[in-house]
């Protein structure tokens, strides 16, 4: 907090920062409420491919793919300390068997390897939304809320339903 005489008390960044700080920023916060607001996120696609080459060296694969689907939550938790990290916002729904979805927004600064893998390890799952193209201007209406819920890429950091069937697909191949 900058407490200045001749100034307007304001915040700052540390050592310094400049606009695109601040809007990263913003748009980082203003996609957290719009989570912790809504009801409803688009899952993305999640597919892979079990391959394995037979004894005539004939490729036998088989495919598993879940489409993209509106998935409806109950409840959205804003940085919740878990073991390890603290994922942007953590959703969950009513049904005993669901786990908890944790949710990392991109502005600038993708999943790191360690994050994912420590997702991986834990058994969670996880998507990225990805808002790092996001035109300036969409900030300021309507599409912003559907990018966050709906239209921006994103992507499956960890499915562990998805894992669990893909086993299955590769144990048959």
């Amino acid at each position: 907090a900058r407490k200045g005489q001749s100034q307007r008390w304001h915040f700052a960044h540390y050592q310094g920062g400049g606009d695109e700080y601040c809007y990263e920023t913003a748009v980082h916060k203003m996609a957290k409420q719009v989570l912790l607001a809504g009801h409803q996120v688009e899952l993305p696609t999640w597919k892979r491919i079990a391959g394995l080459f037979d004894l005539d060296q004939q490729l036998q694969q088989e495919i598993l793919e879940r489409p993209a689907r509106r998935w409806e939550y109950t409840r959205a938790r804003e940085e919740v300390w878990m073991v390890g990290m603290r994922p942007d916002v953590v959703l969950e729904d009513d049904h005993a068997t669901t786990v908890p979805l944790l949710v990392e927004v991109k502005v600038s600064n993708a999943v790191g390897h360690e994050k994912a893998a420590l997702v991986r390890k834990r058994g969670w799952a996880m998507i990225e939304i990805d808002l790092s193209k996001l035109d300036a201007d969409s900030v300021l209406d309507k599409a912003f809320e559907r990018a966050v819920l709906q239209e921006a890429p994103r992507f499956w950091i960890h499915s562990p339903t998805a894992e669990l069937m893909f086993e299955q697909v590769q144990a048959k191949v």
